[in-house]
C-alpha cells in the first residue's frame, strides 16, 4: 500500500490500556485518543524494527521513593511527551498496581529491574487527509479526537518492580528508619551492579520492620507470596535471566505532531506546559495531597493537639487548593484549548495569599499527658476484699479519664487495686476507627514489693508514650501470677490512625 492510500481511512478508536502504534494521546495524562493515521492493519508495512539503544541493558537497584510522582516516573513506561502528569489520572487505575499512601508516617523503597529488547517504530509522520481536514476546521476539535501526540514506537522488554511499604508511629520515627534502611542496602543489594538480594541485610530489615510488599511485572508464570521478601528480590533478578527476544511491548514512545503542519496546537501545548510549570502544579498537587492526608489523620484524634479547632479548617483549605489544580489538569487533558487556566489560576493565586492563616500537620503542637495514680491493697480478705478495694479506689479518685484495675493475691486473699488518671481534662469526641490496630505493653513486680514500684513504672510509661486520645481509649489490665509471685500490669491501646 502506498502512503497516499492511507489518507482517507477513518480514524481508529482504541481501548484504554491496549495502545497500538499510531494511536493519539492527550497532553496531560497520555490517555488514549483515535489514530490520525488510520487503522493499525493498514500501518503495519510502515512499521519497522530498529536496533535498540542499550539493547539487553540491565539496570537493577533498590531506591527510596519519596512520592507518587517519582514512583510514576520510574514505573510508567512513556517517553517523548512534552507534558506527562499521568500519575494524576482520574477515575481509573494506572497501568501498574503500585500505589503509595500520602502520609509522612510511611516510608517506601522500590526494587526494580528493566531490560530492553527490540524496538518497533512508525515511519509515518503526517496524519491522513481526514485528520488534517479536522485540524484545518478546528485545532480544538483535532485535539479532542487525536490529542497532541501519537504513539510512534514501542520497545519490547521485561520489567519487575517490587514496592516495600514501611509504617511508623510518627514522621520522626519514619525519617530515622529511612536512614537505617538506606544503610542496609549494600553493593550486593543492587546499588553497585550486583544482583539484588544477594546480601541479607535489606531482607532482614524488611522482616524486622514488618514491610508490606506489592509487585508489578510482565514476567510470565510468576507465582510468589507477596510477603516472601527474598523470593520477591529473586524475582527482580529474573529480569536478567529470562529470554528477552520475544518479550512483550514495554515502553511507549510518543512524538508530537509536526510543528509546521500543527503549529497552533504545538504552541498551545507549549503555553500550557509553561503555565503548569510556573504554578508548579505537579509538585504542589503532590504536596497538598500529602498535607491534606496528614491533616485528615490528625483530625481523627484532634484532641491530641493544642490547635484542634484549626485542623478541619486547614484540611478544607488544602482540599480546595487540590480541587482547583485537579480541575485545571482534568479540563486541559480533555481540551488543551480550555480557558480553565485563566479562570482557575486567578482564584488559586488569591487563595494562596491566605496560606499563612492555616496549619499543616507538622506545625501542630501535641498535648502532653500529666498522670497520677493511686494503688491500694485491701485491708480485708475473703468475699468483701474486692468490694473494699474498689470502694477505696473510687473514693480516692480526683482526676479525669480514670482507668481502674484490680487483681487478687490467691495466697493472702488480699486484693490489689489501681487507678491511673489524668490531672487535666481530656475531652475526646472522636471514636476509634473500626480498622485500627491495637497494641499493648506490660510491666510486673513481685507481690512483696511496695505497690508503687510497678504502678509508677506503668504510669510513667503511659505518660511518656501515649497521647491523650490513646489514653482515653486505652484499658489497664492486671493479673497475679502465682508461680512467679508477680503482679502483671498491661495497657492495651489503639495505634494512631493512618
Amino acid at each position: 500500500m502506498k502512503l497516499n492510500e492511507l489518507s482517507n481511512q477513518p480514524p481508529l478508536k482504541t481501548t484504554a490500556g491496549l495502545a497500538t502504534i499510531g494511536t493519539g494521546a492527550s497532553a496531560i495524562t497520555a490517555s488514549r485518543k483515535s489514530s490520525p493515521f488510520g487503522p493499525y492493519s493498514k500501518l503495519e508495512e510502515f512499521i519497522k524494527e530498529i536496533p535498540t539503544r542499550g539493547e539487553y541493558e540491565l539496570t537493577a537497584t533498590i531506591k527510596c521513593i519519596e512520592d507518587s510522582k517519582q514512583l510514576h516516573e520510574i514505573t510508567t513506561h512513556k517517553s517523548g511527551l512534552s507534558i506527562n502528569l499521568g500519575f494524576f489520572s482520574f477515575g481509573h487505575k494506572h497501568s501498574n498496581t503500585l500505589e503509595m499512601k500520602r502520609s509522612s508516617r510511611y516510608v517506601y523503597f522500590l526494587a526494580c529491574a528493566r531490560r530492553e529488547g527490540k524496538t518497533r517504530q512508525l515511519e509515518l509522520e503526517e496524519p491522513n487527509a481526514a485528520a488534517n481536514e479536522v485540524y484545518k476546521q478546528s485545532p480544538s476539535m483535532f485535539y479532542k479526537d487525536y490529542g497532541s501526540a501519537y504513539l510512534k514506537g514501542q520497545t519490547h522488554g521485561l520489567y519487575c518492580y517490587v514496592l516495600f511499604e514501611f509504617e511508623f508511629d510518627s514522621k520522626a520515627e519514619a525519617e530515622k528508619a529511612k536512614t537505617d534502611i538506606k544503610a542496609s542496602i549494600t553493593t550486593d543489594d543492587g546499588t553497585g551492579g550486583g544482583s539484588i538480594g544477594s546480601g541479607k541485610s535489606f531482607s532482614e530489615k524488611c522482616k524486622e520492620l514488618k514491610a508490606v510488599a506489592t509487585y508489578d511485572t510482565n514476567l510470565k508464570d510468576v507465582k510468589i507470596d507477596s510477603q516472601d521478601i527474598p523470593g520477591l528480590l529473586a524475582l527482580v533478578n529474573q529480569v536478567a535471566e529470562r529470554d528477552v527476544s520475544h518479550a512483550p511491548a514495554m515502553i511507549d514512545e510518543y512524538a508530537p505532531y509536526l510543528s509546521h503542519t500543527h503549529e497552533d496546537l504545538i504552541n498551545r501545548v507549549g503555553d500550557v506546559k509553561y503555565a503548569l510549570e510556573t504554578y508548579k502544579v505537579s509538585e504542589n498537587l503532590e504536596l497538598y495531597k500529602k498535607i491534606e492526608s496528614d491533616l485528615a489523620l490528625a483530625l481523627q484524634h484532634k484532641e491530641d493537639f493544642v490547635e484542634q479547632d484549626e485542623i478541619a479548617k486547614s484540611k478544607d483549605y488544602y482540599g480546595e487548593l487540590i480541587s482547583i489544580l485537579e480541575e485545571v489538569v482534568k479540563k486541559l487533558d480533555a481540551n488543551i484549548y480550555s480557558d480553565v487556566i485563566e479562570k482557575n489560576f486567578e482564584t488559586y493565586s488569591d487563595l494562596l495569599k491566605k496560606q499563612g492563616e492555616y496549619i499543616t500537620a507538622e506545625e501542630l503542637t501535641r498535648k502532653q499527658l500529666s498522670l497520677g495514680k493511686h494503688g491500694f491493697k485491701s485491708t480485708k480478705t475473703g468475699a468483701n476484699a474486692l468490694e473494699n478495694t474498689i470502694n477505696n479506689i473510687i473514693g480516692s479518685t480526683n482526676g479525669y479519664c480514670n482507668k481502674y484495675s484490680a487483681s487478687g493475691h490467691s495466697d493472702s486473699g488480699h486484693i490489689q487495686g489501681l487507678v491511673i488518671y489524668s490531672r487535666n481534662k481530656i475531652d475526646v469526641k472522636t471514636s476509634v476507627p473500626a480498622n485500627i490496630t491495637w497494641k499493648s505493653t506490660q510491666t510486673n513486680y513481685k507481690a512483696h514489693e511496695h505497690l508503687s514500684v510497678g504502678e509508677n513504672h506503668l504510669k510513667d510509661w503511659i505518660e511518656g508514650n501515649l497521647t491523650p486520645w490513646q489514653f482515653f481509649h486505652c484499658s489497664v489490665v492486671t493479673a497475679f501470677n502465682k508461680k512467679s509471685g508477680k503482679t502483671h500490669y498491661a495497657v492495651v491501646y489503639p495505634n494512631l490512625p493512618g
